[in-house]
Protein backbone atom coordinates (compact mmCIF):
# COMPACT_ATOMS: atom_id res chain seq x y z
CA UNK A 1 0.00 0.00 0.00
CA UNK A 2 2.82 2.43 0.83
CA UNK A 3 1.82 6.02 0.81
CA UNK A 4 -1.52 7.78 -0.70
CA UNK A 5 -2.88 11.58 -0.62
CA UNK A 6 -6.30 11.59 -0.34
CA UNK A 7 -7.83 15.06 -0.99
CA UNK A 8 -10.75 16.85 0.24
CA UNK A 9 -12.11 20.07 -0.76
CA UNK A 10 -12.46 22.94 1.99
CA UNK A 11 -14.93 25.86 2.29
CA UNK A 12 -16.30 28.11 5.14
CA UNK A 13 -20.18 29.03 5.26
CA UNK A 14 -22.60 30.67 7.62
CA UNK A 15 -24.27 28.40 10.34
CA UNK A 16 -27.93 27.72 8.30
CA UNK A 17 -26.93 29.48 5.42
CA UNK A 18 -25.21 26.61 3.51
CA UNK A 19 -24.63 28.76 0.01
CA UNK A 20 -23.09 31.69 1.84
CA UNK A 21 -19.36 30.48 1.25
CA UNK A 22 -16.91 33.10 3.14
CA UNK A 23 -13.57 33.79 1.53
CA UNK A 24 -10.66 31.97 4.13
CA UNK A 25 -9.04 35.61 4.51
CA UNK A 26 -11.98 37.22 5.85
CA UNK A 27 -13.56 35.09 8.87
CA UNK A 28 -16.55 36.84 10.23
CA UNK A 29 -15.24 40.05 8.35
CA UNK A 30 -12.74 40.59 10.90
CA UNK A 31 -9.98 40.05 8.27
CA UNK A 32 -9.36 36.57 10.46
CA UNK A 33 -7.03 34.13 7.78
CA UNK A 34 -8.47 30.30 8.37
CA UNK A 35 -4.62 29.25 7.83
CA UNK A 36 -3.64 31.70 10.88
CA UNK A 37 -6.61 29.58 12.93
CA UNK A 38 -5.74 26.07 12.21
CA UNK A 39 -2.22 27.12 12.38
CA UNK A 40 -2.83 27.92 15.96
CA UNK A 41 -5.32 24.90 16.75
CA UNK A 42 -2.49 22.07 15.46
CA UNK A 43 0.01 24.04 17.43
CA UNK A 44 -1.52 23.41 20.73
CA UNK A 45 -0.87 20.03 22.01
CA UNK A 46 -3.24 18.95 19.24
CA UNK A 47 -4.54 15.55 20.53
CA UNK A 48 -7.74 13.04 18.92
CA UNK A 49 -8.34 9.81 20.56
CA UNK A 50 -11.57 6.96 19.71
CA UNK A 51 -11.52 3.75 20.89
CA UNK A 52 -7.96 2.22 20.83
CA UNK A 53 -6.81 4.78 18.33
CA UNK A 54 -4.95 8.20 19.39
CA UNK A 55 -3.37 11.03 17.25
CA UNK A 56 -1.26 13.24 18.70
CA UNK A 57 0.25 16.38 16.67
CA UNK A 58 3.65 16.74 16.77
CA UNK A 59 4.15 20.01 14.76
CA UNK A 60 2.63 22.86 12.48
CA UNK A 61 3.66 25.41 9.75
CA UNK A 62 2.25 27.82 8.22
CA UNK A 63 3.84 28.23 4.62
CA UNK A 64 2.09 31.07 2.86
CA UNK A 65 -1.03 29.73 1.76
CA UNK A 66 -0.18 25.94 3.18
CA UNK A 67 -0.78 24.57 6.61
CA UNK A 68 2.00 21.47 7.29
CA UNK A 69 0.76 19.24 9.90
CA UNK A 70 2.58 16.15 11.79
CA UNK A 71 1.36 13.73 13.48
CA UNK A 72 1.94 10.43 14.90
CA UNK A 73 -0.94 7.62 14.80
CA UNK A 74 -1.24 4.93 17.51
CA UNK A 75 -3.29 1.89 17.53
CA UNK A 76 -3.21 -0.43 19.87
CA UNK A 77 -5.53 -2.98 22.31
CA UNK A 78 -3.97 -5.80 20.80
CA UNK A 79 -0.89 -8.30 21.23
CA UNK A 80 0.89 -9.14 18.00
CA UNK A 81 4.75 -10.06 17.35
CA UNK A 82 6.82 -8.83 15.47
CA UNK A 83 9.92 -10.50 13.52
CA UNK A 84 13.33 -9.47 11.78
CA UNK A 85 13.07 -10.84 8.30
CA UNK A 86 14.28 -14.75 9.39
CA UNK A 87 11.02 -14.46 11.53
CA UNK A 88 13.11 -14.29 14.77
CA UNK A 89 10.80 -12.53 17.44
CA UNK A 90 12.46 -8.73 18.21
CA UNK A 91 9.39 -7.46 20.55
CA UNK A 92 6.14 -8.54 21.42
CA UNK A 93 3.47 -5.96 21.31
CA UNK A 94 0.83 -5.84 24.20
CA UNK A 95 -2.39 -5.09 24.59
CA UNK A 96 -1.54 -1.71 26.80
CA UNK A 97 1.29 -0.50 23.77
CA UNK A 98 0.94 1.69 21.09
CA UNK A 99 2.03 1.50 17.72
CA UNK A 100 3.00 4.66 16.15
CA UNK A 101 3.09 5.84 12.69
CA UNK A 102 4.47 9.52 11.30
CA UNK A 103 1.15 10.83 9.17
CA UNK A 104 0.74 14.83 7.59
CA UNK A 105 -1.33 16.64 5.99
CA UNK A 106 -1.43 19.99 4.31
CA UNK A 107 -4.08 22.52 3.98
CA UNK A 108 -3.86 24.81 0.74
CA UNK A 109 -6.35 27.89 1.49
CA UNK A 110 -5.63 30.85 -1.04
CA UNK A 111 -6.69 34.05 1.77
CA UNK A 112 -8.82 35.59 -1.33
CA UNK A 113 -10.71 32.24 -2.19
CA UNK A 114 -14.01 30.53 -1.11
CA UNK A 115 -12.59 26.91 -2.11
CA UNK A 116 -9.45 25.12 -0.40
CA UNK A 117 -8.60 21.64 -0.56
CA UNK A 118 -7.23 19.59 2.04
CA UNK A 119 -4.50 16.25 1.17
CA UNK A 120 -4.67 13.92 3.61
CA UNK A 121 -1.41 11.16 3.79
CA UNK A 122 -2.56 7.77 3.80
CA UNK A 123 0.47 5.41 5.52
CA UNK A 124 0.04 2.19 4.61
CA UNK A 125 -3.56 1.90 4.88
CA UNK A 126 -3.67 3.94 8.30
CA UNK A 127 -5.71 6.61 7.54
CA UNK A 128 -5.79 9.54 10.14
CA UNK A 129 -8.66 11.89 8.35
CA UNK A 130 -11.28 11.25 10.61
CA UNK A 131 -9.06 11.63 13.60
CA UNK A 132 -8.22 15.02 12.86
CA UNK A 133 -11.36 15.93 11.40
CA UNK A 134 -13.64 14.93 14.78
CA UNK A 135 -11.44 17.26 16.82
CA UNK A 136 -10.41 20.29 14.36
CA UNK A 137 -14.37 20.41 13.59
CA UNK A 138 -14.90 20.54 17.67
CA UNK A 139 -12.29 22.80 18.26
CA UNK A 140 -13.08 25.54 15.13
CA UNK A 141 -17.14 25.77 16.73
CA UNK A 142 -15.48 26.21 19.71
CA UNK A 143 -14.16 29.24 18.29
CA UNK A 144 -16.75 30.27 15.75
CA UNK A 145 -20.23 28.89 16.30
CA UNK A 146 -21.78 30.86 13.54
CA UNK A 147 -19.44 29.81 11.00
CA UNK A 148 -19.07 25.95 9.30
CA UNK A 149 -16.10 24.14 8.84
CA UNK A 150 -17.15 22.29 5.67
CA UNK A 151 -15.02 19.16 4.15
CA UNK A 152 -15.62 16.89 1.43
CA UNK A 153 -14.44 14.15 -0.52
CA UNK A 154 -12.86 15.81 -3.65
CA UNK A 155 -13.80 14.27 -6.30
CA UNK A 156 -11.57 14.58 -9.83
CA UNK A 157 -12.15 14.91 -12.70
CA UNK A 158 -10.51 17.08 -14.67
CA UNK A 159 -7.16 15.84 -14.24
CA UNK A 160 -7.75 12.09 -14.78
CA UNK A 161 -10.47 12.15 -17.27
CA UNK A 162 -8.87 14.79 -19.39
CA UNK A 163 -5.47 12.51 -19.01
CA UNK A 164 -7.86 9.69 -20.45
CA UNK A 165 -9.81 11.60 -23.37
CA UNK A 166 -6.32 12.54 -24.39
CA UNK A 167 -5.16 8.71 -24.76
CA UNK A 168 -2.38 9.32 -21.86
CA UNK A 169 -3.13 6.13 -20.04
CA UNK A 170 0.17 4.22 -19.58
CA UNK A 171 -0.75 1.18 -17.14
CA UNK A 172 -3.80 -0.54 -15.23
CA UNK A 173 -2.97 -2.46 -12.20
CA UNK A 174 -5.86 -4.25 -10.55
CA UNK A 175 -5.35 -5.82 -6.87
CA UNK A 176 -7.16 -8.65 -4.98
CA UNK A 177 -6.92 -8.97 -1.35
CA UNK A 178 -7.82 -11.77 1.15
CA UNK A 179 -6.68 -14.86 3.52
CA UNK A 180 -3.79 -17.47 2.09
CA UNK A 181 -6.95 -19.95 1.98
CA UNK A 182 -8.95 -17.75 -0.32
CA UNK A 183 -5.89 -18.79 -3.15
CA UNK A 184 -5.25 -21.70 -4.09
CA UNK A 185 -1.91 -21.58 -4.80
CA UNK A 186 -0.88 -18.77 -1.69
CA UNK A 187 0.83 -21.61 0.21
CA UNK A 188 3.63 -21.53 -2.35
CA UNK A 189 4.54 -18.33 -1.65
CA UNK A 190 2.70 -16.67 1.67
CA UNK A 191 2.78 -18.18 5.15
CA UNK A 192 -0.70 -19.62 6.29
CA UNK A 193 -1.47 -16.22 8.75
CA UNK A 194 -0.67 -13.92 6.19
CA UNK A 195 -2.62 -11.98 3.75
CA UNK A 196 -1.68 -12.52 0.80
CA UNK A 197 -1.52 -9.62 -2.62
CA UNK A 198 -2.51 -10.52 -5.77
CA UNK A 199 -1.44 -7.55 -8.33
CA UNK A 200 -2.24 -8.24 -12.34
CA UNK A 201 -0.26 -5.20 -14.24
CA UNK A 202 -1.59 -4.26 -17.65
CA UNK A 203 0.74 -2.39 -19.92
CA UNK A 204 1.70 -2.56 -23.83
CA UNK A 205 4.84 -4.49 -24.22
CA UNK A 206 6.19 -1.79 -26.54
CA UNK A 207 7.53 1.31 -23.79
CA UNK A 208 5.84 4.39 -25.82
CA UNK A 209 2.73 2.84 -26.87
CA UNK A 210 -0.34 3.89 -24.72
CA UNK A 211 -3.38 1.92 -23.87
CA UNK A 212 -6.69 1.73 -24.70
CA UNK A 213 -8.90 4.44 -22.46
CA UNK A 214 -12.19 3.80 -23.19
CA UNK A 215 -12.96 1.69 -20.29
CA UNK A 216 -10.99 3.47 -17.73
CA UNK A 217 -12.64 6.99 -18.72
CA UNK A 218 -16.10 5.64 -18.04
CA UNK A 219 -15.42 4.34 -15.11
CA UNK A 220 -13.69 7.73 -13.85
CA UNK A 221 -16.82 9.60 -14.96
CA UNK A 222 -19.17 7.01 -13.08
CA UNK A 223 -19.98 4.59 -15.06
CA UNK A 224 -20.90 1.16 -12.80
CA UNK A 225 -21.00 -0.86 -15.65
CA UNK A 226 -17.66 0.09 -17.14
CA UNK A 227 -16.16 0.08 -13.46
CA UNK A 228 -17.68 -3.52 -13.46
CA UNK A 229 -15.28 -4.55 -16.24
CA UNK A 230 -12.36 -2.85 -15.30
CA UNK A 231 -11.79 -5.06 -12.06
CA UNK A 232 -12.75 -7.92 -13.71
CA UNK A 233 -9.83 -10.00 -15.46
CA UNK A 234 -9.77 -13.50 -17.01
CA UNK A 235 -13.61 -14.31 -15.10
CA UNK A 236 -10.93 -12.96 -11.47
CA UNK A 237 -12.83 -10.11 -10.13
CA UNK A 238 -10.10 -7.55 -8.47
CA UNK A 239 -11.05 -5.57 -5.26
CA UNK A 240 -9.31 -2.10 -6.96
CA UNK A 241 -8.07 -0.52 -9.40
CA UNK A 242 -5.06 2.19 -10.03
CA UNK A 243 -4.63 3.91 -13.16
CA UNK A 244 -1.18 5.71 -13.86
CA UNK A 245 -1.70 8.08 -16.29
CA UNK A 246 0.77 10.91 -18.10
CA UNK A 247 -0.05 14.63 -17.00
CA UNK A 248 0.21 17.40 -19.28
CA UNK A 249 3.54 18.44 -17.25
CA UNK A 250 5.03 15.01 -18.56
CA UNK A 251 5.12 13.50 -15.85
CA UNK A 252 3.12 9.93 -14.77
CA UNK A 253 0.81 10.02 -11.79
CA UNK A 254 -0.99 6.97 -10.74
CA UNK A 255 -4.70 7.57 -9.29
CA UNK A 256 -7.33 4.79 -7.82
CA UNK A 257 -10.02 4.34 -10.43
CA UNK A 258 -13.19 4.80 -7.46
CA UNK A 259 -16.15 3.53 -10.08
CA UNK A 260 -19.38 5.54 -9.18
CA UNK A 261 -19.10 8.14 -6.82
CA UNK A 262 -19.83 7.21 -3.28
CA UNK A 263 -18.59 9.09 -0.48
CA UNK A 264 -14.98 8.51 -1.30
CA UNK A 265 -11.90 10.72 -2.01
CA UNK A 266 -9.55 11.34 -4.68
CA UNK A 267 -6.68 8.98 -3.78
CA UNK A 268 -2.95 9.42 -5.56
CA UNK A 269 -0.18 7.41 -5.04
CA UNK A 270 2.80 9.36 -3.24
CA UNK A 271 6.22 8.66 -3.09
CA UNK A 272 8.16 10.29 -0.34
CA UNK A 273 11.71 9.76 0.74
CA UNK A 274 12.27 7.33 3.60
CA UNK A 275 15.18 6.47 5.92
CA UNK A 276 14.44 3.02 7.26
CA UNK A 277 10.53 2.92 5.86
CA UNK A 278 10.01 6.34 7.76
CA UNK A 279 9.17 8.92 5.23
CA UNK A 280 10.53 12.42 5.28
CA UNK A 281 8.65 15.10 6.35
CA UNK A 282 9.84 17.36 3.89
CA UNK A 283 9.58 15.28 1.46
CA UNK A 284 6.60 14.19 1.87
CA UNK A 285 4.64 17.96 2.14
CA UNK A 286 6.59 18.40 -0.95
CA UNK A 287 4.28 14.90 -2.70
CA UNK A 288 1.01 16.19 -0.85
CA UNK A 289 1.66 19.61 -2.33
CA UNK A 290 2.53 18.51 -5.79
CA UNK A 291 -0.57 16.51 -5.94
CA UNK A 292 -2.66 19.47 -4.57
CA UNK A 293 -0.97 21.53 -7.83
CA UNK A 294 -2.00 19.10 -9.96
CA UNK A 295 -5.13 18.80 -9.46
CA UNK A 296 -6.13 22.40 -9.11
Amino acid sequence: MAHRALIYSVRIHRKWKPNDFIEFGDLEDEGVYLGDVLHEIFSNNFLATHDNKILLGESAKLIGVDVQTSFRSGDGGYGADIEDENHNLLLRQLPEHTQLLPCGALFRLPKNQQYGWWAVHENNGRSIKGLIEGELQSQFRARYPDLMLEINPWVPSNVLTEALAQNRLETVRLFKYGAASDFKDADQWVREEASPQIELRISAREHAEKLVPGLAKAAAEGDKGAFGKVIEFENLKFDMAKVEVELDNGSSRTFELLGPPGGHPFAADIAPSETQGIPDTESLFEELGRVITEMQ
